[in-house]
C-alpha cells in the first residue's frame, strides 16, 4: 500500500487516494504534446498519479541516472551519441570498442601497469560521453516541459515517496516482461481507487453520448461522459508554484476522487447497457452534484491559473471529462491507439474476466482542448 504524498504535511492527508493512471508506449497514436498535457493536468489535480509506458524512457533514465547500471548509462551515450550530427561513425565505433575493451581488461585478476593506464583513459573518455548523455536527458526533460515536475517524480514503484509515478515498462518480447506489462495493466484498469486518462482519441474509436442529455437514454453507446473542469494549459508553472496550486486544490478534489472510488465500487458489477444507463447516471449525480461545481470555483478562483490567462494572451485550455464505460472499451481503446498489443490485451481480459465481466461499468477520465 502507498503512503500518504501529501507534500505540505497536511494532518488531513488521507493514507490512501484514487490515483490517476496514464498509460503510453513510444510510438503510439497519442500526441506527446498531448501525454505531456495530460501529465500536467493530472499533477495539478491528484494527489497521485501513475504514468506507465515506455513514452517516459528518457525520463524515467534522467531521473533514476545516478543508480543505471553502466551498460544502462552506455546504452544511452550511445543513444545520444548517434543521434549528434558532430560525432562521426569513426569516433563511435572507436567509443564503443573502447568501452569493450575497458570491460576485458577489468576483468583480469592481475592487472599489469598497461591496463590500469588503458583503464583510467579509458574511463576519462567515457566518463566525459557519459556526462553529455546525462546533458542530453536532462535537456529533454526541459524542452517537453518535464523538468518542473521532477522534483515530485519518483521512479520506484515498490517504495514510491513521490506523488507522481514515472514506470517505465520498456518494448520487450520476454516472458517476464510480459508478465509485468499484464500485471500493471491490470492492476491499473481494475482497482476501483484508480482511474485511467486517457485522450479525446476515444471519441473517434467509440461511440460517446453526454449524460446531460436524455434524449439519446435509448441509443446504443460505449461510453457516457460529463464535462468535469476547463483548466488554463498549466506547463509553464514552476514547480513552487506547481505544489502551491496542488497544495490549494488537494482538498476540494480529494473529496470528488473519493465519491469516484465508491462509485467505482457499486458500479463493478453492473453491465454496461442501455437499460442500465439511468441507474448509472442517477448513481453518478447522487455521488458527485454537490461537490462538482466545487472543481470548476476552485479553478477559477486560483490566482496562480489566473496568472496563466493574464500572462498569455492566445491560451490553451484543457478541457476534463469523467466517463463510465467497459472495462472491455478502455482495453480496445489502448489497441487502436498503439499503446498495447494484440496479445498484451488478450491475456490483461482474461485476467480480469477471472473475477469481474468485463462488459461491466467502469470510470474513466478523458482530456481535450
Amino acid at each position: 500500500m502507498h503512503g500518504c504524498f501529501c507534500l505540505w504535511k497536511n494532518k488531513n492527508c488521507k493514507e490512501t487516494t484514487m490515483v490517476i493512471s496514464i498509460i503510453n508506449k513510444r510510438h503510439s497514436k497519442i500526441k506527446e504534446a498531448t501525454q505531456i498535457g495530460m501529465v500536467w493536468v493530472a499533477a495539478i489535480i491528484g494527489e497521485r498519479v501513475s504514468v506507465i509506458g515506455a513514452a517516459n524512457f528518457m525520463l524515467y533514465s534522467y531521473i533514476n541516472w545516478e543508480i543505471l547500471s553502466e551498460a544502462e548509462r552506455f546504452k544511452w551515450t550511445f543513444y545520444t551519441m548517434d543521434k549528434d550530427p558532430k560525432i562521426t561513425k569513426e569516433f563511435l565505433k572507436d567509443f564503443v570498442t573502447q568501452y569493450e575493451t575497458i570491460k576485458i581488461v577489468k576483468r583480469h585478476k592481475n592487472k599489469s601497469r598497461e591496463d590500469i593506464v588503458t583503464i583510467n583513459k579509458a574511463e576519462k573518455i567515457i566518463m566525459r560521453q557519459f556526462d553529455t548523455a546525462k546533458a542530453y536527458l536532462k535537456n529533454f526533460s526541459i524542452q517537453n516541459k518535464y523538468y518542473q515536475m521532477i522534483p515530485i517524480m519518483d521512479v520506484n514503484p515498490i517504495n514510491q515517496t513521490k506523488p507522481i509515478l514515472i514506470y517505465n515498462i520498456e518494448d520487450d518480447n520476454t516472458e517476464n516482461k510480459k508478465e509485468e506489462i499484464i500485471r500493471t495493466i491490470v492492476k491499473t484498469i481494475k482497482k476501483i481507487d484508480t482511474i485511467p486518462l486517457i485522450d479525446k482519441n476515444i471519441r473517434i474509436y467509440e461511440m460517446g453520448r453526454n449524460m446531460n442529455n436524455l434524449k439519446w437514454m435509448m441509443v446504443p453507446s460505449q461510453f457516457i461522459y460529463d464535462l468535469l473542469i476547463e483548466m488554463p494549459a498549466p506547463e509553464t508553472l514552476i514547480t513552487s508554484q506547481l505544489n502551491i496550486i496542488r497544495f490549494e486544490l488537494s482538498h476540494v478534489f480529494g473529496n470528488y476522487f473519493d465519491e469516484l472510488t465508491k462509485l467505482n465500487e457499486e458500479i463493478k458489477n453492473i453491465p454496461f447497457i442501455k437499460s442500465n444507463f439511468k441507474s448509472l447516471i442517477e448513481r453518478y449525480q447522487q455521488k458527485t452534484n454537490e461537490l462538482k461545481p466545487l472543481l470548476q470555483k476552485a479553478i477559477n478562483n486560483n490566482q496562480l491559473l489566473n496568472q496563466l490567462k493574464t500572462e498569455n494572451k492566445i491560451m490553451t485550455k484543457y478541457k476534463l471529462y469523467v466517463g463510465i464505460t467497459t472495462f472491455n472499451a478502455l482495453f480496445n481503446y489502448y489497441g487502436k491507439m498503439a499503446i498495447l498489443s494484440e496479445n498484451i490485451i488478450q491475456y490483461a481480459k482474461e485476467d480480469i474476466a477471472t473475477e469481474i465481466s468485463i462488459n461491466n461499468a467502469r470510470l474513466f477520465l478523458f482530456m481535450g482542448k
